[in-house]
């Protein structure tokens, strides 16, 4: 016992010692995905995604294990990309504390790494780490576990969903949040999303406790999650940083599930002098059916355009518009029209190839030292 506190006991001194380059203890967020090369070979990815004023990178592993008795570790994962996330204006930049300055910044970094998986209906692709950032949210700063599953029996060669964000949201205290990651599958599968409990490694994979009135499907207060295209709305009340964990899960034609993964991540509530920008969802559609804020039905063949319109409360705010459109569906057009308000315009001729897609549009007000933004889902499905 006496030496099970000495741990705690040295833990709490490192937890609150400067400099932190002794634990790594600033990780905010994190996922791994994979693509399939064929012949059972796979590209894993793991994105992470580290507070710049906390400890420097440590060399990172990956756990793989299947139900049919293989397990093994990756180690020294291929570092293949470092770049600088922080939600900042550009001329914010350098003084973000990636750059030595004092406004908080954030850095993504990519490891991919090739690997042989024998066929199995359930492999598992783990990794974790020892602790996390403070949060509201959570009891204290236990560690972060992340996973990503695929089923790979019978010469099954399925990617996993993509993630299109690469960033940790800063949103502002009492105004609406509009945020979607923009995850689609890459081979048309269809998604369900779901809010999950965060967990570390203990060492399987354990749920974190939450505080009172917190819980990993209501990780804040009145956030609501839209399960097809994994649109999250709230207005937070509160300042501070909360950890939100979403889960995805593919299923193929017959309704088989394929595998999942998921995005740990935080949204940063902080005060803000503007506000961000907002959208009531897609309008003006030619010759497609919107089903809902986020949703359009589209017929085989035939062209079509749909709007979706955002604006900002604040008079003198300039709106700037983007969109992965272009990249997910061939042929298809991105235009933007206006400042504030703004209008974004999506054009294609449906192909079934590429349906469904779940495509994001991002938001970006010029607000200084950090831009508000917002992020919306548009989810794609061509019918005959």
């Amino acid at each position: 016992m006496r030496s099970i506190r000495a741990s705690l006991l040295a833990c709490l001194l490192l937890a609150f010692s400067v400099p932190f380059a002794l634990r790594a203890d600033h990780y905010s967020g994190g996922s791994i995905t994979y693509t399939c090369l064929g012949a059972n070979f796979y590209e894993i990815t793991l994105d992470l995604y580290l507070d710049c004023s906390g400890a420097p990178l440590s060399p990172q592993n990956l756990q793989l294990a299947n139900d049919c008795g293989v397990s093994f570790t990756l180690n020294s994962l291929p570092l293949v990309l470092t770049e600088e996330v922080s939600q900042l204006c550009p001329s914010s930049l350098p003084m973000s504390t990636c750059n030595g300055g004092v406004l908080q910044g954030i850095r993504h970094y990519r490891f991919v790494t090739t690997v042989f998986l024998s066929p199995c209906n359930d492999w598992t692709i783990s990794w974790n780490i020892c602790c996390r950032n403070a949060s509201l949210n959570l009891v204290g700063t236990a560690g972060m576990y992340l996973e990503a599953t695929v089923n790979n029996f019978g010469g099954a060669c399925d990617a996993s969903p993509t993630i299109a964000d690469n960033g940790i949201p800063f949103v502002c205290v009492n105004d609406p949040v509009l945020y979607n990651p923009g995850i689609t599958d890459p081979d048309g599968n269809e998604m369900q999303f779901q809010l999950i409990s965060a967990q570390f490694a203990a060492p399987v994979p354990t749920n974190i406790g939450y505080q009172g009135g917190f819980s990993g499907t209501a990780p804040i207060p009145g956030i609501v999650l839209d399960p097809a295209t994994g649109q999250l709305s709230f207005t937070p009340t509160v300042t501070g940083n909360y950890v939100v964990v979403l889960e995805v899960t593919t299923y193929n034609a017959m309704g088989v599930p394929i595998g999942t993964i998921r995005r740990d991540f935080l949204f940063v509530v902080q005060n803000c002098m503007t506000t961000p920008p907002t959208t009531t969802g897609l309008t003006n559609s030619t010759t497609g059916f919107i089903v809902g804020a986020g949703a359009i039905e589209v017929c085989d063949g035939l062209p079509f355009c749909v709007d979706i319109p955002f604006t900002d409360a604040d008079p003198g705010s300039i709106i700037t518009l983007e969109s992965n459109v272009t990249s997910l569906l061939p042929g298809a057009t991105f235009t933007v029209s206006g400042t504030n308000p703004v209008v974004g315009t999506i054009c294609w001729t449906p192909d079934p190839a590429f349906s469904p897609a779940n495509i994001l549009v991002h938001a970006t007000d010029d607000s200084c030292p950090i831009p508000n933004e917002a992020s919306s889902s548009i989810l794609i499905t061509v019918v005959q």
